[in-house]
This record gives C-alpha cells, structure tokens and sequence, in this order.
C-alpha cells in the first residue's frame, strides 16, 4: 500500500496535466521542432500515464504488469533519443565534434542492446522475469548516461555557449536530476527490501514531478541568444580546436599545447575510420 493514496494519485495526475501543457506550449512556440525526440517523449509520457491508470483502475495485475513494462522499455528508448537530441543540440556551433557525438551515441545504443539481450538471454528465470531484467538493464543505462549529461553541461556550458536559461541546459538538467533521483533511490530499495516500497513509489513520484515542473519552467520561459566561447575569446578554446582538428582544419601537433598530441591522433584515427 501507498503512503498516502489520494496524494500520490494526485501527483500522477498533475505530472500528466503539466507535461501535456508542455507539449502544448512546445507546439505553439515551435520548440517541436528545434526537439523533436524530447516533444515524443513528452507526448508519451502523458499518454502511456493516462494508459497505465486507466489499466491499474480496471484491467488485471498481469495486464498492468505487461502495460507497464512494454512503456517502460519505449520510454528507455525515447530517453536515450532525448539525450541524443539533447547532445546534437549542445555541439551546434562545432559540427565535426557533433559527428563524432553522433558516432559515440549508435555506440552506445547498440551497447545497451546486447547488454539487455545477453542478461535476458542468459537468465534462468521465467520469460517475465527476462523481459523484465533486460529493460532493467536498458534503462538504468540510459539514466546513467543522463546522470552523466548533466555533469558534462554542468562543466562545459560555458565553452558551448549554453547558460542555465537556455531550453537544452532545462531539459538536461530535468532528466539528470530525476535520473539520479531513481538511481539513488533503486539503490535505496535494493538495501531496505520491500517494506521500503511505499516510501519508494512516494518519494520517486516527487522527484519526478520536479523534474517535469523544471521543464515546464524553461519551455514557458524565453530562450537568450547563443554565443560560444569561441567566439569571445583567443587563443581559441580547447573544444573550438578539438572541432577544428576532427574536422581536419588543423593540423595534429607535434607536443605542447592544451592537448595530448596521442590523443588528437586517436580521435583523428576514430573520425577518419568512420567515414
């Protein structure tokens, strides 16, 4: 049982009634199409919600559990599409290093792929605890690379001409935070057992709605224009001559310099192999 049914309901509720505000509001200021896969995942979200409570209220357990988990498993995959867009979005300025952005994200997924099939392929268990472990596993995958797009925007803002008032930074900052609220809170219930649960659902619910209410703020709030550092500052910035090397502009250099010359070489070699 929950904490407080009536509020947790209600919080279910209201996190659907924002986000399907944001999507209007995503239509209506033509964010829709600066993010698409960000718009998807909104958009899902309010209607696998609206889904999901209508089957907890009506249908059986086995259909809930089969409901919630097939949402769960295209909610993973929007996710992981949001923080692509999210990436592509932040490298604008530097289009060599949002190349090899893009090369290290079909990395990832096809990673996160064979990890959840090798789980769900070499476990003993029945075929819902298979299907179950290898969205697991996709999903808590794609939170860490949440986790890890916060921190990344979080130091390297400035550099990419990305401040904490603009959408991109919003939207990362909402999916990092409620990204590291489930994986703290996973680990939490892994070691409290299941007289946890009740305290679990409530807390996650919450942290949840914070995260949606952080989008809601930057998608109703105007945007500044955008500036890089590159374009303030000399000698060029550290990211400004990555872009420049990847995009063979610049040659590698012999030593010296804010680079490690074997590492310039290595993402020259990684570039070059992929076209």
């Amino acid at each position: 049982m929950l904490l407080n049914p009536t509020i947790y309901y209600s919080l279910w509720i209201f996190a659907n009634i924002v986000q399907g505000a944001i999507a209007f509001i995503m239509m209506r200021r033509k964010l829709r199409e600066e993010f698409p896969y960000f718009f998807s995942y909104t958009v899902f979200q309010v209607l696998s919600g609206l889904a999901l409570f209508i089957v907890l209220k009506t249908g059986n357990k086995f259909t809930y559990f089969y409901a919630y988990w097939a949402c769960a498993a295209i909610g993973a995959m929007l996710g992981f599409m949001a923080i692509y867009e999210i990436f592509d979005n932040t490298f604008r300025p530097f289009a060599a290093l949002r190349d090899f952005s893009r090369v290290i994200f079909r990395w990832a997924g096809a990673l996160l792929l064979v990890v959840a099939t090798v789980m769900a392929v070499t476990s003993a268990s029945d075929h819902r605890f298979r299907i179950t472990l290898a969205i697991l596993a996709i999903e808590r995958g794609v939170l860490l690379i949440q986790g890890g797009l916060l921190l990344f925007l979080l130091m390297y803002s400035s550099r990419l001409g990305t401040t904490w008032q603009h959408h991109s930074f919003g939207i990362a900052l909402g999916l990092g935070f409620s990204a590291s609220a489930h994986l703290i809170l996973n680990s939490l219930r892994a070691q409290l057992g299941i007289g946890w649960h009740p305290t679990y659902n409530m807390f996650l619910i919450v942290c949840d709605n914070v995260a949606i209410a952080t989008w809601a703020v930057y998608m109703f709030s105007a945007e500044p224009a955008r500036v890089t550092e590159a374009a303030q500052y000399e000698p060029k910035p550290i990211l400004q001559r990555w872009n420049q090397v990847l995009a063979g502009e610049e040659p590698l250099s012999s030593g010296g310099g804010t680079f490690i010359p074997s590492m310039e070489r290595i993402v020259d070699r990684v570039m070059s192999s992929q076209k």
